[in-house]
């Protein structure tokens, strides 16, 4: 599978990056939300590391949003579906995750 990484700091600055995923599962046909929920939680854990450019590694006041889109996969339907997380400095839980629409 591979996807894309957009990310955008609350400073201004935007960077992209494509990665392959070979170590995540897809579901099969039929994808229901709690599938790509969990399907897109599985790339994020897998990427975490690699999905910047290092810009806000040693800024831990800013924020960030991450979009992950998936550009191709064995499964059709999941091309072009897509999630965001965002997390903010001050936030006293963990990151939010919401699939785009």
């Amino acid at each position: 599978m591979k996807v894309r990484v957009d990310n955008e700091y609350t400073d201004g600055h935007k960077a992209s990056v494509e990665r392959t995923v070979d170590d995540v599962e897809e579901p099969g046909p039929g994808v229901d939300e709690g599938e790509l929920y969990e399907l897109f939680s599985e790339l994020y854990d897998s990427l975490l590391d690699d999905i910047g450019d290092g810009h806000g590694a040693s800024r831990p006041d800013l924020g960030r949003a991450t979009k992950m889109t998936i550009l191709s996969a064995n499964n059709p339907a999941l091309v072009d579906e897509s999630y965001e997380w965002f997390d903010a400095p001050s936030a006293k839980r963990s990151p939010g995750m919401t699939r785009d629409q």
